[in-house]
């Protein structure tokens, strides 16, 4: 859309919440020194919580941005989401971004929302958190979510944080568009529908007569000089993660018909990743992951940058084929960041 020079991608670097104490403190301090712009937490269900998390990393690290990606006000309430996001903050001197979404892996544990329902909760999350954050005491009566006037934090010191918000949805990419900072996709690479999004947060901005927020993108990413080991091993990732993209897949008239899709939610549900992975082709993998070798990384980033104004890449497990994860970061850094 734009001509003008763009300026240089930031890096983020998304790590899950199943390391320990231990080494999440080695792993924030070399990510720091590597350069990265971020470091994002999964907050998913079945991991440790990313608060703790983060909160090791802070006092590891000292300029390096922090947050959860994504916190979800339908397993903590949005003042608690905002409560934790200011301590973080505190702790970090400044340092905290806030990433809020609808969530993933929440029928595992037997929470099962309309996506119409999860839409609404989640735009209510964020404007309730906004509104403790930004010190408004007004009450806020939402349809999920309702504070009484004159509510507030404990702490006079807060101040607003940077909310970035997470999805793949075009109506929720309009709403970013009127009151987030940043928006961000995850385990969508296809440009087609990447342009779509952002055109839906340039008509929400357009709509709130305010700048258009940064347009980020990522997700699970494998880049290796071994491109068929990269497909492999990211294989059961993308099985996995499939089944919450059923809503864009079907309005893209995907190559996976809805019976094949069926299957793979199945075997997902019942822990048979193999098999799901079994039916999981290239030519998915490349929609859901940023895969290959570092030039066919670099020229698939090079044509989305052409087309869209990215901010900034996160870059998600596994992140390669090497042995350990900075390993992998760093081959990251070097071979794609670094050329970008």
């Amino acid at each position: 859309m734009e001509t003008m020079i763009k300026p240089p991608l930031k890096a983020f670097a998304a790590l899950q919440g199943n390391h320990s104490p231990k080494d999440y403190i080695s792993l924030g301090m070399h990510i720091e020194e590597l350069g990265f712009d971020r470091i994002y937490v999964y907050d998913d269900l079945l991991d440790y919580p990313a608060w703790p998390i983060l909160g090791l990393i802070a006092e590891h690290t000292k300029q390096i941005q922090l947050g959860p990606c994504l916190v979800s006000g339908l397993y903590a309430h949005p003042i608690r989401i905002a409560r934790d996001a200011a301590f973080l903050d505190r702790l970090s001197k400044g340092r905290s971004i806030l990433g809020i979404g609808k969530g993933a892996f929440l029928e595992s544990v037997g929470m099962k929302f309309s996506n119409e329902l999860l839409r609404e909760a989640s735009i209510e999350t964020v404007l309730l958190a906004q509104q403790i954050l930004n010190k408004n005491e007004s009450p806020f009566d939402g349809k999920h979510f309702n504070k009484a006037a004159h509510v507030k934090l404990n702490d006079n010191t807060i101040k607003p944080i940077p909310i970035v918000f997470g999805s793949c949805d075009q109506r929720m990419a309009y709403f970013a568009g009127q009151c987030c900072d940043e928006f961000q996709t995850g385990e969508i690479w296809n440009s087609a529908f990447l342009k779509r999004l952002y055109a839906e947060l340039h008509l929400g901005s357009e709509q709130a007569k305010r700048n258009v927020p940064p347009f980020s993108v990522g997700g699970i990413t494998c880049i290796s000089a071994d491109t068929k080991q990269a497909y492999e091993t990211v294989r059961p990732l993308v099985a996995l993660y499939l089944p919450y993209l059923n809503s864009i897949i079907q309005n893209e008239h995907f190559i996976l018909s809805k019976q094949e899709l069926e299957k793979v939610r199945h075997y997902v549900s019942v822990r048979d990743i193999k098999k799901a992975a079994s039916l999981i082709s290239d030519e998915v993998v490349d929609y859901c992951a940023l895969v290959g070798s570092p030039d066919q990384v670099l020229e698939k980033i090079h044509l989305l940058r052409h087309e869209i104004n990215i901010y900034g890449i996160s870059f998600g497990p596994p992140y390669g084929t090497l042995g350990n994860t900075i390993e992998n970061l760093k081959f990251i850094k070097d071979e794609v960041v670094s050329k970008l």
